[in-house]
């Protein structure tokens, strides 16, 4: 699966002053003028062992979707729209609001009242708080082909896959989350999931085990 072109509204979104008015065109086009959804980055050979217990195929509970959350505090739910690029926010009661969620957003996930999005194409993560309202408040750069997220409710952190390097980082998640840790992943994780305690991630032939502050991980300088 290739990830999608560049796209004017995208780069709009991501902020390139040239394109600056652009953004306004995006809200006017039809949902058929819609650039594709962005994919994940090609996953290379492994060159590291992945961290933690490996299995073949696939183990686990389904896969948690990918494009709705709801938060744990404030009554937020959120739904993702890849194709249009943005967040589609609504409150305890009722008010939607839509916001710009990158060049090619893939995943959200929640964590107390903010959201957390992936952005496949802008190699980012977005930080979108909902109170007092709906925003993008924080982008946190994830060079290596981001493409799925979950949160790891008891320890509130946030766990992201890199396909373009074979790759899962840990982030703390608060309003201003940084990578703390990273763990080599199976090849082409485009699927994560916390079940039980565990971190599951889901590559192309195989499953990966983390158990939670797993000590595998290299911690981040």
């Amino acid at each position: 699966m290739r990830r999608a072109p560049a796209h004017p509204c995208m780069l709009a979104l991501l902020g390139a002053p040239a394109l600056a008015l652009a953004v306004a065109g995006c809200g006017s086009m039809t949902r058929a003028e819609l650039p594709p959804p962005a994919g994940p980055a090609p996953s290379p050979p492994l060159q590291r062992q992945p961290a933690g217990d490996v299995f073949a195929g696939a183990l686990g509970s389904a896969v948690p979707d990918r494009l709705r959350a709801a938060a744990q505090t404030g009554g937020a739910t959120a739904v993702l729209d890849p194709r249009a690029r943005t967040l589609r926010v609504r409150d305890a009661q009722g008010a939607v609001t839509d916001v710009p969620a990158g060049a090619g957003p893939t995943a959200v996930v929640s964590e107390a009242d903010r959201f957390y999005v992936v952005d496949a194409v802008g190699e980012g993560l977005l930080v979108v708080q909902t109170r007092p309202a709906p925003r993008v408040t924080r982008r946190v750069a994830l060079p290596g082909g981001p493409y799925a997220a979950a949160v790891e409710p008891d320890r509130h952190d946030l766990y992201v896959t890199l396909t373009a390097r074979n790759e899962v980082v840990r982030l703390p998640a608060h309003s201003r989350p940084f990578v703390d840790a990273r763990f080599p992943a199976v090849q082409a994780p485009r699927a994560i999931a916390v079940t039980s305690g565990a971190v599951l991630v889901r590559g192309a032939a195989a499953t990966q085990i983390l158990a939670p502050r797993d000590p595998d991980g290299e911690r981040d300088r």
